[in-house]
């Protein structure tokens, strides 16, 4: 029987394999000479370069199959990005391809007339968010102005008199029944200076003379007589009330037709202004809105009328257009305005926060510490300015914002954005405002670390939807001729930018040798310029310091 510690020495024994030992590398073969001579580096330094990225062409053809795909889910994210230069690569590429859009509409949101508590949105034209403002902002100074002008006119009094009098004489004519069947029955119909009808009975069919008068004449009547009189003032005090609630009925009925007038003389002003606003626009949610403001403005005349000559000396002034607050409900709170937008919008947000992405609602405390907010409070985010266009920022701060990436990812998802105030308690919520979700059509553009976005590949199911393309900035690349001289030009245009010393063949070509040291590979050079950048300063720096003419 063979012992277990014998079986795993003879394992390892039989593992052991003979390795020679390693190959010592002089000084000399760590680094590799520069591919171009002296002339060639000097003419690439007085070059104006490449203004693509060094070594970053598969990233920004990446970049480019993205946002050439016109389908849900190609949005990028960028692993790698460090520099400005870099972003700035990025950006141009959105540029180019903006510069070829279509230019967005713009967004807006109206009063919803019929539930203020959600604000309806309308896309319009690029630069019509703007002029539906400013010809909403018209129409309410137009009715102001004109309205009462226009109950003040003779032909409208001349209405309303007609109409009063018609209905004070079918009154009289009720009362006048009364008074009849009153004297039929041996009553007289006398008003006290309360206001109250009272029924008199009749002496020998005249008024009595006076109170005593009366009661001797009643005291005369025998108790069959006075039981009838007292039967028949009963029912003259029923057909009294009768005729009360009549006389209510048509109380409210002169009310009714005197506000058709009204509304008739206004419809007349404010039909047409709604009119030519619904041609001008062309828009059927335009066409909608336009037709729910006439309808309330129709409604709501008493809002434009001119206060009582008494309230007008106490010193209220006439409702103007500069009561912004009163008029609220009529104004158009623009969201998105492309009116100086030529192609698609290129946003890039430095700041992602929630409020800055996604916007927020805002509120006002008034001096009795209540809270209130009404759609001309909300706010757009980048999220939305992007519509039509693309939105840049960085990853990296965005997910640490409470909110942002539940909030991304559910917009990136439905292709809808339903902007609300982030509340990180609910319970305290105080918004009470659910504007109606608008349209988004974006390219997401993301910049992060290779570790972000393997973490939310891997633990994120979302993820790798809704970021079909990683565009990955290479740290080194083959170190060339090509890569030679785009190192020389780099640096000869850093010295003409910030007026640098001339670097000679000798200093290019070290700089191109730091580069290889850097990247840790004799065969490949850094594809990240910023320590070239910094390195060719310094050297200038110490170049001046000892007065010399050129960096050597």
């Amino acid at each position: 029987m063979t012992d277990k510690g014998d079986l795993i020495a003879t394992d390892a024994s039989a593992a052991l394999i003979h390795v020679p030992p390693p190959t010592e590398l002089a000084a000399s073969e760590l680094k590799v000479k520069v591919s171009l001579d002296a002339a060639a580096l000097e003419r690439a330094a007085a070059s104006d370069g490449d203004g693509e990225l060094f070594g970053q062409s598969r990233a920004l053809d990446a970049i480019r199959l993205a946002i050439g795909i016109d389908a849900p889910g190609y949005n990028v994210f960028v692993s790698g990005l460090r520099s400005r230069p870099e972003r700035e690569s990025v950006l141009r590429i959105l540029s180019e391809k903006a510069a070829t859009m279509p230019t967005p509409g713009d967004w807006v949101y109206v009063n919803n007339f019929r539930n203020s508590e959600s604000p309806v949105a309308i896309y319009l034209r690029p630069g019509q968010g703007v002029e539906l403002r400013a010809k909403m902002t018209e129409l309410v100074a137009l009715v102001l102005d004109q309205l009462p002008k226009a109950f003040r006119r003779e032909d409208f009094d001349q209405e309303r008199a007609a109409l009063r009098d018609k209905y004070n004489k079918r009154a009289q004519e009720l009362f006048g029944n009364l008074e009849t069947r009153a004297r039929e029955r041996g009553f007289a119909v006398q008003s006290a200076p309360t206001g109250q009808v009272i029924f008199i009975p009749l002496i020998d069919g005249k008024m009595p003379e006076s109170p005593d008068a009366l009661n001797k004449a009643m005291a005369a009547k025998t108790d069959a007589e006075r039981e009838q009189l007292a039967k028949a003032q009963g029912e003259l005090q029923d057909e009294l009330g009768t005729l009360t609630l009549r006389q209510q009925e048509m109380m409210r009925e002169l009310i009714d037709d005197i506000r058709a007038i009204e509304r008739a003389f206004a419809a007349r002003m404010i039909t047409p202004s709604v009119e030519d606003l619904k041609h001008h626009f062309n828009n059927p949610a335009v066409d909608k809105y336009l037709d729910e403001v006439a309808e309330h403005m129709l409604g709501n005349l008493d809002r434009f009328r001119e206060p009582p000559p008494a309230e007008q000396a106490q010193g209220q002034r006439p409702p103007g257009i500069e009561d912004g607050a009163r008029w609220f409900d009529y104004q158009v709170n623009v969201m998105v305005d492309n009116s100086a937008t030529r192609g698609a919008p290129v946003v890039l947000e430095d700041a992602p926060t929630y409020r800055n992405l996604f916007g927020t609602i805002e509120r006002w405390i008034d001096p009795l510490g209540r809270s209130g907010t009404n759609f001309t409070r909300i706010i757009g985010g980048s999220f939305l300015k992007s519509h039509g266009g693309f939105l840049v920022f960085d990853l990296e701060d965005a997910v640490v914002e409470p909110g942002v990436w539940k909030t991304l990812k559910r917009s990136l998802k439905s292709g809808r954005m339903t902007l609300e105030t982030f509340e990180p308690l609910p319970f305290f919520s105080m918004s009470g405002l659910k504007p109606e979700p608008i349209e988004i059509k974006n390219k997401v553009v993301t910049l992060g670390g290779a570790y972000l976005y393997n973490m939310l590949y891997f633990y994120d199911p979302d993820f790798a939807e809704l970021f079909k393309v990683k565009a990955e900035m290479r740290p080194s690349v083959a170190a060339d001729g090509a890569a030679a001289a785009h190192y020389a030009a780099r640096v000869g245009a850093l010295a003409r930018k910030e007026n640098l010393p001339p670097f000679d063949a000798g200093a290019l070509a070290k700089i191109v040798e730091f580069g290889m040291r850097m990247a840790g590979d004799r065969s490949r050079v850094l594809a990240m310029l910023e320590p070239i950048d910094d390195l060719a300063r310094e050297s200038a720096y110490f170049a001046r310091s000892e007065a010399a003419q050129r960096v050597t």
